[in-house]
């Protein structure tokens, strides 16, 4: 059987699906994909087709109309069985784009964009969308239990389902490497009295770095010794810079861009936190856990799924609950380790993935008998 999976760009192949590609693949499924090219793919997936389209997250700008127009050329002229497509924007341009496909629809949303405490104006928009579009959908993939209960009353196509996995995987392995860390320590002038924080996401107003590096004004008036990296690029990168030279954190505040690896990083850590303003599995938050370490993170959908067993962390609501929940932890480090359950391996989700394929099977077949 035929099947297009539509992303936003390569690296999300790359990053996040290259475990279900090639498991797919291993079943007999020939796999095309539809993506902006941002990197060159895996060599283990750079054999599949690529059809060059890119999206746009911002939806109604002029590149998703152009994206549209080649998804619904390229869906019209080839056969596909089934049309997997990734992310609300991207996937609402494929649906629409398919309208007219026999294709079995399977939609995976990482996150709606409404969700609870989102803006008026998300719930507004998002909604209505999201209710319309689920009418050309066979099949709903869910990451978290507040998507999976909202997607309960979405009108998906007769006989459709909804379904539940656990993100798309995290690799749990060892690779510590004493080396890099000392390598880091060096580099940002630390000791082993310092008290390292990390959190790896886009600097954007979603991940609201902000909170963090107000955070750290306050609890470095009890901690003088605490550090923080806030890894990534974004657009609010040279906000946030700006904001911590007014604040004079600069020596207690990194921003180092996006490292190659964020696991040395993970070593230096003692703590990882996140103040996102919402999320859909938190890929950051899963890494750190797997590799053992505690998490303070605001109390928001995602972290509230993998954030659910005592002395792996703490959910908080604001700047203050974060800074006594990270004042606790570093008080009392025997009290707290990471852990991320085998549900949440790459391993036992994509053979979650591979159960849901047999149900897209088993819906193309029977189109195949009733057309």
């Amino acid at each position: 059987m035929k099947i297009l999976q539509v992303a936003p760009v390569s690296n999300r192949f790359n990053a996040f699906l290259l475990p279900h590609l090639k498991a797919l693949e291993s079943d007999g499924y020939e796999i095309e994909l539809a993506c902006a090219t941002k990197e060159p793919l895996d060599p283990a997936i750079a054999h599949l087709r690529q059809h060059e389209i890119a999206f746009d997250h911002v939806p109604a700008s002029r590149k998703n109309n152009q994206a549209f127009q080649e998804m619904k050329r390229l869906i019209g002229r080839e056969n596909f069985d089934m049309i997997h497509t990734y992310t609300p924007t991207v996937s609402a341009i494929t649906r629409i784009a398919a309208q007219k496909s026999q294709a079995t629809i399977l939609y995976t949303p990482e996150g709606f964009d409404f969700y609870q405490g989102c803006p008026r104006r998300n719930r507004m928009l998002a909604y209505p969308v999201e209710k319309w579009l689920a009418q050309t959908t066979d099949i709903l993939i869910t990451f978290t239990q507040e998507d999976y209960e909202a997607a309960q009353a979405l009108p998906l196509r007769r006989g459709g389902e909804v379904c539940r996995i656990e993100g798309l995987g995290i690799e749990i392995s060892d690779d510590a490497d004493p080396k890099k860390r000392k390598a880091l320590m060096e580099q940002f002038s630390l000791s082993e009295k310092d008290e390292v924080l990390i959190f790896a996401a886009e600097l954007s107003e979603q991940k609201n770095q902000r909170m963090l590096i107000n955070m750290m004004e306050i609890l470095l008036q009890y901690k003088p010794r605490t550090c923080l990296f806030l890894l990534g690029e974004g657009p609010k990168k040279a906000e946030y810079q700006a904001l911590i030279r007014q604040k004079k954190l600069a020596t207690r505040i990194f921003l180092p861009g996006q490292p190659k690896e964020v696991a040395p990083f993970l070593q230096l850590a003692d703590l990882v936190v996140s103040s996102s303003k919402q999320e859909g599995m938190p890929v950051s938050i899963m890494e750190a856990l797997a590799h053992g370490k505690p998490v303070v993170a605001t109390r928001v959908r995602g972290h509230t799924d993998v954030i659910q067993q005592p002395g792996v962390g703490k959910l908080v609501a604001s700047e203050e609950e974060m800074v006594e929940a990270v004042i606790r932890i570093l008080d009392h480090p025997e009290n707290y380790h990471g852990f991320l359950p085998e549900k949440f391996s790459t391993e036992a989700v994509v053979a979650e993935t591979r159960k849901i394929y047999c149900s897209a099977k088993s819906k193309v077949l029977d189109m195949r008998k009733s057309g």
